[in-house]
Order: structure tokens, then C-alpha cells, then sequence
């Protein structure tokens, strides 16, 4: 990850990508690509993080790819949740929402 603003993510990330892929297979770029869209630009994620974050989800189970051709003929993983993967967000994601809504309760007034 890149950024002060990114370090946040930090402990976010592999529920961020499982929800992502909740919505079906799609790529690492992808994925950054979002990350960085959805918060107008505050967090950005590079690919060689993501891969990582990917790497230790597919040894844990909770991910799985398929290699796939692009139109340009490059070989690209297209990642893909599992049932484990939906099992780990469904227990993680109240945590993470829980989480934010303490950090809001010890910034509020």
C-alpha cells in the first residue's frame, strides 16, 4: 500500500476484497481500480499488495483463480471467493463495520 492514508486499510483489506468478490471473479487491477474509485481517491492499494493479500487468502482457502487469456493474449488470474472465503466476510465484516463505528464514537464530540 501506498499513502499515510492507505496504512489505515491496513487490517480492512482482506474483507474489503472477499466483499468485492462476493459480487463475482475479477482481477487484482480491478480490484485496486475500485478500492481507489469508491474512496474518490483517499486509499489506493498497489498490486504487488494486492497479490499478497491474495496469495494468503488462496492459502487460507478463501479465495481460488482461474488463469485466464486477456484480448491481448497475457495470462491473468481472475479471482474468485469460496464458500470459506464467504464463511471468513460473514464473521469478519461486523467486526470491521464495528470497528469504524467505535473509531467515529472516540472522534465524535
Amino acid at each position: 500500500m501506498n499513502d499515510n492514508n492507505s496504512e489505515f486499510l491496513r487490517g480492512y483489506v482482506e474483507v474489503i476484497v472477499l466483499k468485492f468478490l462476493k459480487k463475482g471473479g475479477d482481477y487484482i487491477y480491478n480490484i485496486a481500480k475500485k478500492i481507489r474509485e469508491r474512496s474518490g481517491g483517499f486509499f489506493t492499494v498497489t498490486n504487488p499488495s494486492l497479490l499478497l493479500t491474495m496469495r494468503k487468502l488462496a492459502e487460507a482457502g478463501c479465495v481460488s483463480y482461474k488463469n485466464e487469456l486477456n484480448e491481448r493474449g497475457v495470462n491473468r488470474k481472475r479471482y474468485f471467493i469460496t464458500e470459506k472465503g464467504c464463511e471468513l466476510l460473514e464473521k469478519e465484516l461486523p467486526v470491521c463495520r464495528a470497528a469504524l463505528s467505535k473509531i467515529d464514537s472516540l472522534l465524535g464530540e
